[in-house]
């Protein structure tokens, strides 16, 4: 599965997404008004072994690298 293009699905296609992956992604609230609209909370980890490799993680944590066009 590819990661990005499936986070990019469930920010803008809410209609035909399952809830269960609307329910891994959350967009970070803030009240500044920042250049990123789209930037993602990382949840927290019990585990590194796991945790740091499951796709409730690298989800965000990929699509936040990516650059703002």
């Amino acid at each position: 599965m590819k990661i990005a293009p499936t986070v990019f699905k469930v920010l803008n296609y809410e209609d035909n997404i399952p809830i269960t992956l609307k329910e891994l992604i959350q967009r970070r609230t803030t009240t500044y008004n920042l250049r990123g609209k789209n930037i993602l909370t990382l949840p927290k980890i019990n585990s590194t072994r796991q945790g740091l490799k499951s796709w409730r993680y690298l989800a965000p944590k990929i699509w936040n690298a990516l650059p703002d066009i």
